[in-house]
């Protein structure tokens, strides 16, 4: 509803969650002495958030915590890191990444009220990581390697490259909220760039261009933008 931020703060050894009211400019902690958590999405009711956490046996796994107080309910299970979860508008399925093989894809759906099991998305030797969910729920992106972002139309679609990021980049990907831009962050000569490239209705075009620059501490932002707008 545009009117909190989700927030982490990482110490140490700790990592809370906090939301911050924009109207009001406060901001007050959800999460306190459990355990890490990072990577917090908004479930669709505005009153939950997706994290993953160690909240339990130190093990990396995917949690519902509730913004108005609760214990956090744990949603996967596993001995291994489950990171960067995204979730479909409905809520109803969760595609994360998973430190199998060198980075894997899963998913889960929930039925009838409780997730089903998890599901890898894609076979062969190809390792895909940090995925992204589109608000409009047609398309999944992904890291498919070092350098290249895919994008994979819904619901049985194989993964395509789709941009090309310049430099070690660093994973996450964001979707503008009509579902035409992809973003991705990379690390260029000490040189931070923010890379974006309209992909709707199956159309890619464009070369990189510069779409902000702000030049503080070795940091610039950069962009890719479709040579066929919507």
């Amino acid at each position: 509803d545009g009117r909190r931020v989700l927030i982490t703060l990482q110490a140490a050894s700790s990592g809370e969650l906090w939301a911050y009211d924009l109207a009001n400019r406060t901001a007050r902690v959800v999460t306190s002495g459990a355990g890490q958590a990072v990577s917090p999405r908004w479930m669709p009711d505005g009153e939950h958030a997706l994290v993953s956490a160690d909240f339990t046996e130190r093990n990396w796994n995917l949690y519902r915590v509730s913004l108005n107080g609760g214990a956090p309910v744990r949603l996967t299970t596993g001995g291994v890191f489950q990171y960067s979860a995204s979730l479909t508008p409905d809520g109803r399925t969760i595609v994360y990444g998973e430190s199998t093989d060198g980075g894997s894809l899963f998913a889960v759906t929930e039925r009838d009220g409780r997730l089903g099991d998890p599901r890898r998305l894609f076979s062969g030797s190809t390792q895909y990581d940090f995925p992204s969910l589109s608000p409009d729920g047609k398309w999944l992106a992904a890291r498919g390697s070092w350098d290249t972002a895919v994008r994979v139309g819904l619901p049985d679609g194989r993964p395509e490259p789709i941009m090309i990021v310049p430099g070690q980049w660093e994973p996450c990907l964001h979707w503008s909220p009509d579902s035409h831009w992809l973003a991705a962050t990379s690390v260029r000569g000490g040189v931070l760039r923010q890379s974006a490239l309209v992909i709707g209705a199956g159309i890619l075009g464009g070369l990189p261009v510069a779409i902000f620059a702000a030049r503080a501490a070795d940091s610039m932002l950069w962009g890719v933008k479709s040579s066929n707008p919507l």
